[in-house]
C-alpha cells in the first residue's frame, strides 16, 4: 500500500475471527477474546489508515464478523457499549453489512455466499450466481472462473486470505488447510474495462512479485 498508493482499498470481509461469539464450540485457553481481537483489528486499521491516508476505504463484513453483531443483537443491554465499526476505529471507512455488495463500475465486491473445496471452484459457483464479474473472500482461498453470457465474459476472484494459518488448528484440528495467502489489485479503466492482478504471497518466502519488482513483507 505505502508503494502502490491505491485510490481504493476494499476488504472483502472476516476482519474479525469471532469464535468467541460465535455458536461454535470454543476452547476458553486459546480462543482469542473479543477485546484481544478489537486490539488487534483496530491495529490493521491504523496501520492502512498510515499508509494510505488519502485513498477511500471501505470494509464489507463477512460472516465472522457478523457473530459479533448478532452477538449484540442477542444481547439488547449491549447494544451501543460494543460498537463494530467504533472498535474497529472506521470513522472514516465506508462499512458494507454482512450479506450486502459493494459495486464499483459494474464490479461486485462481497463477502460471498457459496463455498466450495478448491481453488476456483468457488469463483465459479459465484459467477454462475451473480451473472457479473466480482471478487469475494470467505474461503481463505486464491482463485478465479469465467463464465461468457450472450457474447459478454465475465469473471470471478476468491481473493486469498492474510490471516494466520494457526486459525485453521483451533478450527478444525488442521495444521495444513489449503488456504493462500495473498491479495488483488485491480485497474480500473474509463469504459468500465478492468485488469486483476492475483498476488500470492508464498508462506515460507514472504514476498509478492508485480510489475517488475519484488516486494519483500517485512
Amino acid at each position: 500500500m505505502k508503494v502502490l498508493k491505491p485510490d481504493y482499498i476494499i476488504e472483502v470481509g472476516d476482519r474479525l475471527n469471532g469464535k468467541s461469539v460465535s455458536f461454535h464450540l470454543k476452547d476458553l485457553y486459546t480462543t482469542p477474546t473479543l477485546k484481544e481481537e478489537f486490539k488487534a483489528a483496530k491495529e490493521v486499521t491504523e496501520q492502512i489508515n498510515y499508509a494510505i491516508p488519502s485513498a477511500k476505504k471501505i470494509l464489507v463484513k463477512g460472516n465472522h464478523d457478523f457473530w459479533v453483531v448478532k452477538f449484540t443483537w442477542q444481547h439488547p443491554e449491549l447494544v451501543g457499549i460494543i460498537d463494530y465499526n467504533r472498535e474497529l476505529g472506521l470513522d472514516d471507512w465506508e462499512v458494507i453489512e454482512y450479506g450486502s455488495s459493494f459495486e464499483f463500475r459494474d464490479f461486485i465486491f462481497t463477502h460471498g455466499l457459496k463455498a466450495r473445496s478448491a481453488s476456483g471452484y468457488t469463483a465459479n459457483a459465484m459467477v454462475s450466481c451473480f451473472g457479473r464479474s466480482g471478487m469475494s473472500g470467505h474461503t481463505h482461498r486464491l482463485g478465479s472462473s469465467y463464465r461468457t453470457f450472450y457474447d459478454t465474459t465475465h469473471g470471478w476472484w476468491e481473493n486469498g486470505c492474510m490471516c494466520d494459518f494457526a486459525l485453521s488448528e483451533e478450527w478444525f484440528h488442521e495444521p495444513n488447510p489449503n488456504w493462500q495467502h495473498g491479495f488483488s489489485i485491480i485497474k480500473f479503466f474509463d469504459n468500465k474495462k478492468f485488469h486483476v492482478d492475483q498476488i500470492p504471497i508464498p508462506e515460507q518466502d514472504k514476498f509478492i512479485f508485480y510489475n517488475n519488482k519484488y516486494y519483500v513483507l517485512d
